[in-house]
């Protein structure tokens, strides 16, 4: 087995969460307008800690990830998920590009990872796998929909949503992404 530590290009699609539930959240009229782009930003900021603190992608990920074979290894593992598909194996010899059959190889997922087995001996200068991580906007868990209105909250108006009356830390937060972290071994 082969971890695979190369970081990947990838172009993310979609938000859980709309700007009609983000000023919901804050409590400001969906009419009031002067602080929409803010909003926004702050959602998309949210995310990104969503995603930093899980070690994973929330968004609709689609990846691509380059990467030398190594002859000894049959079995390679990338440290991302969760894995919604994988579209394609590709390999390069030369200058060209060409897919993999699918029979010539197996993919399969974990919480944290997933493995992609040659079940065949492959010559190739480059790898590239195209695959898709994160989760498709409909089924974006409540859990993470509901950690990033709050992110969202304590980034808009840190004094007042952060903390509750006694001046306690909020772990809310923290909960609700609680079974969604990720942890790499390596």
């Amino acid at each position: 087995m082969h971890i695979i530590t190369d970081i990947p290009t990838k172009t993310k699609t979609g938000t859980p969460v709309s700007l009609a539930e983000a000023k919901s959240q804050l409590q400001i009229e969906t009419t009031f307008t002067t602080d929409d782009t803010y909003i926004a930003l702050l959602v998309s900021i949210a995310i990104e800690k969503i995603e930093a603190d899980t070690n994973s992608d929330v968004l609709e990920t689609t990846n691509v990830l380059l990467f030398v074979p190594e002859n000894d290894f049959e079995i390679y593992t990338i440290c991302q998920a969760p894995l919604l598909s994988f579209t394609s194996l590709e390999k390069l010899n030369g200058a060209a590009w060409t897919d993999v059959a699918t029979t010539a190889y197996e993919v399969t997922t974990g919480f944290s990872k997933f493995d992609l087995e040659l079940l065949e001996s492959i010559e190739a200068d480059q790898f590239r796998l195209t695959y898709k991580t994160g989760y498709a906007a409909a089924n974006i868990p409540k859990v993470l929909k509901g950690a990033a209105l709050i992110k969202t909250s304590d980034l808009f108006d840190s004094e007042r949503q952060g903390y509750t009356l006694n001046v306690a830390a909020n772990r809310a937060y923290e909960s609700l992404i609680s079974k969604h972290i990720r942890t790499y071994w390596g």
